[in-house]
């Protein structure tokens, strides 16, 4: 596939979002079109269609004549994403039980076996985002891309949760419950080659739960 290169509107907003989940904004903060435009070195109109995007994800709020307000995460918001999860993943798992091939179990043994160099932030960061590649990986084996997506715009906002909740409580060091989600993908894996639905749904719906705690 041909990889297109990307707008200034998506330039914006990846690198906003980014400075989000990475601390540079925190909840509740301020940011604004002129900032972005100075900072960015791009005219109004891209750096405006971002925010609006980011808007439309629930990521900012307007607030009119005043500028952008990075929206808080609430403990009720993850909790309610992760019963989500749980019905969307685990109801997936069980439905299509039989679409796994040894080729997919491969790949998904290839996701799960990714290990941090040390323990810090980038690789904290890495740890999170193998973590969705893996579940983005195993909805995309059901074939309904409307699933799919809800999926990751889930991740996504848990993605912000986690930077903004679990960030400063971990102070750079890797916590055992994310370290341990490997061993849970792995030990997933090998029920699914086993072909222990129930003990793979079970495995699974501890995953979710865990990554979350």
């Amino acid at each position: 596939m041909e990889h297109r290169k990307k707008t200034l509107k998506q330039i914006v907003h990846d690198e906003v979002f980014k400075d989000i989940i990475q601390g540079m904004y925190k909840p509740g903060d301020i940011i604004s079109e002129v900032l972005l435009t100075e900072k960015f070195g791009v005219s109004k109109a891209p750096v405006r269609e971002a925010l609006i995007e980011l808007c439309n994800e629930n990521v900012l709020r307007s607030i009119p004549r005043y500028g952008y307000e990075i929206i808080p995460i609430t403990s009720t918001d993850v909790k309610n994403l992760r019963e989500f999860r749980q019905l969307l993943e685990c109801g997936c798992l069980r439905k299509h039980w039989n679409c796994f091939t040894p080729a997919r179990l491969d790949e998904l043994e290839t996701i799960a076996s990714f290990k941090p160099k040390s323990p810090n932030y980038d690789d904290i960061t890495s740890l999170w985002e193998n973590n969705n590649h893996f579940h983005l990986t195993l909805m995309s084996y059901y074939g309904n891309k409307y699933m799919y997506d809800e999926l990751a715009r889930t991740l996504n906002v848990l993605t912000r949760a986690f930077a903004q909740m679990y960030w400063d409580k971990w102070s750079g060091l890797i916590p055992d419950s994310t370290v341990n989600e490997n061993i849970e993908h792995r030990e997933l894996i090998r029920l699914i080659r086993e072909n222990d639905i129930e003990g793979a749904v079970l495995c699974l719906d501890r995953d979710i739960i865990e990554i979350t705690n």
